[in-house]
């Protein structure tokens, strides 16, 4: 142990006759020859002992001396590869070149006392390096063994370079031309240019780009553009991009084997150029076809070979986008023909399923793109917005979805499960969001949401209030506020009509009494113009009563009766009892005949008379009474009596009056107070932008109003510059004397 611990102070050392001794070593480890491990540790300490030799190192001498012997060997392999003749050469230099290269890891484990203590010592700092301008060199020494061995064959690559790249890209050529080749030989040669440079981190590649890379794109754009030419000429176009698809994954799978990383894209993008995008407008063309007659695997093949190219789907796309347009305008070509319930149900299935069709399509032809997916959208949304109601300029979709939506949450003898009821539903708003006139939509859903809660006839409450959260998550609270409160009336109304009950007596009016009490401002219900008939006396004194109590108990509230919206509950004895419900001007004509006898014919002159209506809506109320058979009318149509012998396999019946004529009108009033509503709306977006903005011209507040209005409706310029004139009268705006187009905000 005390020998050995003395070995390893400084002393004098020859510095001539050690070097002799290590060389011979050094030889072997560069030659990848076997080397013991007694001469392994004998030279390694040799080394040691040289780099801490007193009274001075011979660190400098020994660098200098690798170098020296480093450039000489490389020299011999040099001389001996100038002898070996071109066919040969490449796997000559591949076999001096692995043995190099390993040898020299090797040397590095065996000097790195020389690395650590000397070497490192002298490298500048990183610092230095980016911004010092500093470079490392074999003169400075400050590349370690393995880099110097790196550099000194890089120098010596450089003589050889003239005629190796070109066997290398020979190589290359001969594998796309399908000639079987030894890929692991040249990509290690191609490899070399990398690695004798990779210490420098300034031009690591440089010397591989300028010998390899270059010449390669040169010649990938050459042997491509070739191939093009030849394949287009000989093969369809369908059969060209499946051609040229093989071609380029074989190519990029090639050039991923045999080249640095940094290159396979800039060689594909080469390929890709001539192959494809020489032929974009070609291809585009075909693209037509293929679009048309709907063949996938064509357009699943065009969409990958055309992905990676900057512009390469822009025409696609809007092939895609305008086939989705005509395949709407055909799956919705009957829409208007049809009655308002099967043209609501026949629109939704018709969107649907051109939603399921080609969003299959953007999930496997376009590979799920996000650009595709808003081509979908795009078109979906020109489908559903384009649709015109016959003679008219509204679009009629928004009231189609409302009576869809209608139809799902009324209760049906169809049973529906929750589950199913909320797919529906869901795919419902799925459609909504297409919609651009989202304020058309709001007055058919309120309207057609007030006559489900008036008759009761609602699925469940449940799934009422699943729709309007579903609405409230699409649009926001105030597009949703009048719904809420419309439920929010129902509810007060059923504690009101129970606490009128309890007060006045369940019993004491000889009926039950439900009285409905609504907010004006979020029902769409309007008082009829059309007389309603005089009340019998227990209904009359009901109202009356519920009218005092009402009174009494809100202080300042004024009601205004709408009994046209009235059903009731009637019980019907025939051969057995039956349950029906009507409306309320109904239920006045039937009872004239309860007092009378069986064989007792009223005239509808009669009935006129008793009831107060006209002959119109007298014959509204009696035509469904007389279809389903409860009463019945002589061959002149002018006596009635009750059937006597009617009879129905169910015993709950509803028999309500068609809607009255004005509601053919109806749409035209809905129509009117869209236009006011928007009106006002504009308006306030108008007043609260000037309000913060204090002063534009018009051009920026009209892209302002368009960005607050679109969400909900997408107006004209010209109802825009409408509302803004009206402003202007109403002094809430002032047109700037010196700028005509030039807007301020009078606050």
């Amino acid at each position: 142990r005390s020998k050995a611990m003395c070995t390893l102070k400084p002393h004098q050392v020859d510095f001539d006759l050690a070097w002799n001794k290590l060389v011979r070593t050094v030889d072997r480890v560069l030659q990848c020859e076997d080397v013991a491990k007694e001469t392994w540790t004998d030279t390694f300490f040799t080394i040691y002992s040289l780099c801490v030799a007193a009274p001075e190192p011979h660190c400098g001498s020994l660098y200098t001396h690798v170098n020296s012997f480093l450039q000489q060997h490389c020299q011999a392999v040099l001389q001996r590869l100038d002898q070996v003749p071109d066919v040969e050469l490449l796997a000559a230099y591949h076999r001096s070149w692995r043995t190099y290269y390993d040898g020299s890891s090797y040397l590095h484990r065996l000097f790195r006392y020389l690395n650590v203590h000397h070497v490192q010592k002298k490298q500048p700092s990183d610092a230095d390096l980016c911004y010092g301008g500093m470079t490392r060199s074999a003169d400075a020494h400050t590349l370690e063994v393995f880099e110097l061995a790196m550099d000194i064959w890089y120098r010596m690559l450089q003589q050889l370079a003239p005629r190796l790249c070109p066997l290398v890209l020979a190589q290359i050529e001969l594998s796309r031309r399908g000639v079987s080749i030894d890929g692991s030989r040249l990509s290690s040669v191609v490899q070399s240019f990398v690695d004798v440079v990779h210490w420098d981190r300034k031009r690591c590649l440089t010397f591989y780009t300028e010998q390899i890379e270059q010449l390669l794109l040169a010649q990938t754009a050459e042997f491509y553009a070739a191939e093009g030419d030849a394949l287009f000429a000989r093969q369809p176009v369908h059969r060209y991009i499946e051609l040229v698809l093989q071609l380029l994954r074989e190519d990029g799978e090639r050039m991923q084997a045999l080249l640095h990383p940094s290159s396979v894209d800039k060689v594909r993008q080469e390929a890709e150029q001539k192959l494809v995008e020489n032929f974009l407008p070609q291809l585009n063309q075909a693209a037509v076809g293929f679009v048309e007659q709907e063949e996938s695997t064509n357009l699943a093949n065009l969409f990958q070979l055309t992905r990676s190219l900057p512009e390469g789907h822009k025409e696609l796309r809007r092939l895609f986008e305008a086939h989705i347009c005509s395949a709407g305008e055909q799956a919705l070509a009957t829409v208007g023909s049809s009655e308002p319930a099967a043209a609501a149900q026949e629109f939704v299935d018709g969107l649907r399923q051109l939603h399921e069709k080609f969003k299959a399509w953007v999930r496997g032809t376009f590979n799920d793109d996000a650009q595709f997916d808003r081509s979908l959208d795009l078109a979906l949304s020109k489908v559903v917005n384009q649709l015109d109601a016959a003679g008219k300029k509204q679009c009629k979709s928004p009231e189609l979805l409302a009576r869809y939506v209608d139809a799902m949450l009324r209760k049906s003898s169809k049973a529906v499960s929750d589950s199913e009821l909320e797919e529906k539903l869901s795919q419902c708003i799925g459609i909504f969001k297409y919609v651009e006139d989202k304020d058309v939509f709001q007055r058919h859903y309120q309207r057609l949401l007030s006559k489900r809660l008036i008759l009761g006839v609602s699925h469940s409450s449940e799934a009422e209030e699943g729709m309007i959260s579903k609405l409230k998550s699409a649009c926001g609270y105030e597009f949703t506020s009048k719904f809420q409160r419309m439920f929010h009336d129902v509810r007060l109304s059923e504690s009101q009509s129970s606490d009128f009950a309890d007060a006045h007596g369940r019993d004491a009016l000889g009926i039950s009494l439900h009285v409905f009490v609504l907010t004006q401002g979020a029902w769409p219900l309007q008082a009829s113009n059309t007389p309603f008939p005089r009340l019998p006396s227990p209904l009359e004194r009901g109202v009356t009563l519920f009218q005092r109590y009402y009174t009494n108990k809100f202080q300042g509230r004024r009601l205004t009766w709408l009994h046209a919206h009235g059903t009731a509950d009637m019980k019907l004895k025939f051969s057995r009892t039956y349950s029906a419900t009507v409306g309320a001007a109904q239920a006045i004509l039937l009872l004239q005949f309860n007092d009378l006898p069986a064989s007792r014919t009223l005239s509808l002159a009669d009935l006129a008379n008793a009831v107060g209506v006209g002959e119109a809506e007298l014959q509204r109320c009696l035509a469904p009474l007389i279809d389903c058979g409860i009463l019945q009318a002589d061959a002149t149509g002018q006596q009635l009596h009750v059937n006597q012998e009617f009879h129905s396999k169910r015993s709950r019946l509803r028999v309500l009056p068609a809607p009255a004529k004005e509601a053919e009108k109806e749409q035209e009033r809905v129509a009117s107070q869209i236009q006011e509503d928007r009106k006002f709306f504009l308006q306030a977006a108008i007043v609260r932008i000037m309000k913060d903005r204090k002063r534009l011209n018009f051009n920026s507040l009209t892209q302002l109003v368009l960005v607050q209005t679109t969400p909900r409706f997408k107006p004209e310029v010209k109802m825009i510059k409408t509302c803004i004139e009206s402003l202007i009268e109403k002094e809430y705006l002032t047109r700037s004397q010196a700028k005509l187009d030039e807007i301020s905000y009078n606050g």
